[in-house]
């Protein structure tokens, strides 16, 4: 049977290259900012994740998204990693040429983030708190937080 994902990753593989999702340029994204990422088509829908950290290097841009069983990940956006199984994806565009800020309203998996917005925007600083405990309690890439 025809894979039309298989098809175009094979096409992408040889005109992108394997590093091209790891795209390394500054951002005007801000922590706090909720952004909704497209790929499509390697990554067919778009996903929503909430910055907690902007940076310079490739993992300076930090954000928390909805991961499995109610969990909450936190991930490298310029990695690919703002959404439940991107680790498992193979992904040929970065996230950073389909992201832009979403100020509409977010489904229920996403509803945490808009608290944790305003708090990120008025304390730009309790992200870095909360990405150390995350990876002090060794929870790092594996969510830790439990919406209610």
């Amino acid at each position: 049977m025809h894979d039309p994902q298989k098809s175009r990753g094979v096409w992408a593989e040889g005109a992108f290259g394997g590093d091209a999702s790891h795209l390394n340029l500054p951002v005007p994204y801000r922590p706090g900012d909720i952004l909704e990422v497209g790929c499509a088509p390697y990554v067919p829908e778009p996903h929503y994740c909430i910055l907690t950290e902007v940076g310079d290097d490739c993992c300076g841009v930090q954000c928390l998204y909805p991961g499995e069983n109610g969990r909450i990940e936190f991930g490298a956006l310029k990695h690919g990693h703002y959404f439940s199984g991107c680790f498992n994806r193979r992904q040929y565009l970065s996230p950073l040429y389909g992201a832009k800020i979403y100020t509409g309203e977010l489904s229920d998996e996403y509803k945490f983030m808009k608290p944790l917005s305003e708090k990120l925007h008025k304390d730009p600083a309790f992200g870095k708190v909360l990405w150390k405990i995350g990876y002090d309690l060794g929870f790092y890439n594996l969510g830790f937080f439990q919406p209610q």
